[in-house]
């Protein structure tokens, strides 16, 4: 599908992320050829693919650019002592990247907040629930994203890009995500707190 972005043959750079749950950051080179050709670097995560896309002029200042930032590359791990037991990301993933503008958002209290996004899978929408950790607790879908948006908005979510007051005490999570159960469960897609 055009809408796909395909991961086959590209040069991985990885390193292991900072956030509890989530292992592992990736990046790779689209034009890793060692030329004088301009290249980009792009991020991902395991969960969303591409999150950000970086435009380099060479290929060799891409690689630099990774190294300073403590990445690796993932071809190079077998020639060096290293107890990294990874596999890079093998799925196709959406070459829209999912952005903060997209997010939504629920205070539950007590300090708890519960995301949203709302991605196109086979032909559905399906909504993502994360918490403030970039950890995914659940998901659900929908038969269009006009549903689902009606259906979050019935359920006290608000689109954090529109929430002008949120915006000033609540800062977004961030990529990589990872996924990790919530201390209840599946809560939305079981129906206990989700209202039809």
């Amino acid at each position: 599908m055009s809408d796909q972005l395909d991961l086959k043959q590209k040069q991985f750079f990885y390193k292991k992320a900072s956030l509890p749950n989530i292992n592992i950051a990736w990046a790779f080179i689209e034009h890793a050829d060692n030329t004088n050709n301009p290249c980009s670097v792009s991020l991902l995560d395991n969960v969303f693919g591409v999150y950000k896309t970086i435009q380099l002029n060479t290929s060799s200042e891409a690689v630099n650019h990774l190294v300073e930032n403590d990445y690796k590359d993932y071809d190079m791990r077998e020639k060096v002592a290293t107890t990294d037991d990874i596999t890079p990301p093998k799925q196709p993933f959406s070459s829209s990247p999912i952005s903060i503008e997209g997010y939504w958002c629920k205070v539950i209290g007590m300090g708890e907040r519960h995301w949203v996004v709302i991605t196109s899978a086979n032909n559905r929408c399906e909504v993502i629930f994360f918490m403030d950790d970039s950890c995914i607790f659940d998901k659900m879908t929908f038969f269009s994203s006009d549903q689902a948006k009606q259906a979050l908005d019935n359920n006290g979510f608000s689109l954090y890009a529109e929430d002008e007051m949120l915006q000033k005490f609540v800062v977004a999570p961030q990529h990589p995500f990872g996924h990790r159960d919530h201390p209840s469960g599946k809560i939305y897609s079981s129906g206990k707190y989700w209202l039809q």
